[in-house]
């Protein structure tokens, strides 16, 4: 996962192979973002004799905290040849204040 902050946004970019669209969930609140996936292959078929079987289902989740507070309504998600990218504006642009020292 790489997470990717400028100015206006933060990205998060994810490889998911072998993952379908629709097994994808994502749950954000403005300060934190959880990704689950699922993905599972095909069940033992009648009349087929597995030699070796190591592809089966699997779950993955992960749950980051976000480097600043994002707006919601204007989250932004692609799902493209296995990587999922997920673009978040930012609710507001953190300011700095220089402090003179008397």
């Amino acid at each position: 996962m790489d997470v990717i902050e400028n100015d206006d946004n933060i990205v998060v970019k994810t490889d998911l192979p072998g993952v379908n669209r629709e097994d994808i969930k994502i749950d954000l609140t403005e300060d934190s973002l959880e990704i689950r996936a699922e993905h599972s292959e095909e069940t033992d078929q009648e009349g087929v004799t597995y030699h070796k079987k190591e592809r089966r289902y699997a779950s993955a989740a992960r749950t980051l905290i976000l480097p600043a507070k994002v707006k919601l309504n204007d989250v932004t998600a692609k799902f493209d040849n296995g990587v999922l990218t997920i673009i978040m504006p930012k609710l507001e642009k953190k300011e700095t204040f220089e402090v003179k020292v008397e």
